[in-house]
């Protein structure tokens, strides 16, 4: 209560967690947040209901997380530079990079379709395509396997901040999320 300068309630992020909150996100439709904690995991707590509903073990702390529009997927930056995506209601990763130039921040467009980053020692927004959107082959994430090891990506972007030839408002090649 901002009156009274008193808390009005305590949500437990769980029983022997050894982290503390280094990055919340609050989901700006529904009762989500995602909390980000210093010993690398990544909670998803329910405001009403007052608990955790999912857990995720990163390794690293996440500096940046976004929901997609439609809150089934949570994205995190992580301090090591890379780049989760998890989807809430299967409670798994669905996908996973570690950039050459570490990412530091996240969003997701509001139709689901692009993922936007931007990067260390960049002066662009990388847009990255839903994979799980436009190839059919992947349309359902739940029946991928769960990725082992992070896809590798040298240069978002390709170099294209020093084309001169590439359009404005031109799509990345890769169509990778």
């Amino acid at each position: 209560n901002l009156m009274t300068h008193e808390a009005i309630t305590k949500i437990p992020l769980d029983v022997g967690r050894r982290g503390t909150p280094s990055c919340l996100m609050l989901r700006a439709q529904g009762s989500f947040i995602a909390v980000s904690l210093d010993d690398g995991n990544l909670v998803v707590v329910d405001l009403h209901g007052r608990c955790v509903v999912r857990s995720f073990e990163c390794n690293v702390p996440a500096m940046d997380m976004a929901f997609s529009a439609e809150g089934r997927w949570l994205g995190a930056v992580l301090r090591d530079g890379g780049l989760r995506i998890y989807d809430l209601p299967a409670a798994r990763c669905i996908d996973s990079f570690a950039f050459a130039r570490p990412a530091l921040s996240l969003c997701f467009a509001p139709s689901g379709a692009f993922l936007l980053t931007s990067h260390a020692k960049g002066n662009s927004i990388q847009t990255w395509a839903n994979k799980f959107l436009f190839d059919p082959s992947q349309s359902v994430p739940m029946l991928q396997s769960e990725p082992g090891a992070p896809i590798r990506i040298d240069e978002p972007g390709g170099g294209a901040e020093s084309d001169s030839d590439n359009e404005e408002g031109e799509l990345e090649e890769n169509t990778s999320k």
